[in-house]
Formats: structure tokens, sequence, C-alpha cells
């Protein structure tokens, strides 16, 4: 266990971030592509990144609310 959560949940997490951050990479570029907007690829990568820790903080904090 680390933090609470099993080894089994980290890697997932770690996995589906992954994941989230390639599709984001693919998919920045594109969808700013058919606007006429050309985006540099140091911007694409950092907005991927802030898009791939978003989604490891929804993982990390998914079922940890209050307790009442």
């Amino acid at each position: 266990m680390i933090l609470g959560r099993s080894v089994v949940h980290w890697l997932i997490v770690l996995f589906v971030c992954v994941c989230v951050f390639i599709l984001a990479r693919w998919l920045i570029p594109l969808l700013f592509g058919m606007i006429g907007f050309p985006i540099p690829d140091q911007i694409v990568t950092i907005l991927a990144l802030l898009i791939a820790l978003g989604c490891f903080y929804g993982g990390w904090s998914w079922r940890t609310g209050p307790v009442a």
C-alpha cells in the first residue's frame, strides 16, 4: 500500500495517464490544425503533461471524500 492505495491501483492509474498523454500529444496538434492555428511542439507537450497530471490527480483522489 502506497498512500492508502494498492500497488495495482497505482499501476492502473499510471498506465491510463501514459495513454492519455500519448492521445493528447496526438490530438492537440490535430485539433488546432483544423482551425488553422499551428501550435509549437513544446506547448503541445506541456498541455499534454498538464492533462495527464490532471488524470493522475483524478485517479489519486477518486473515492477519497470527507469522512462523516
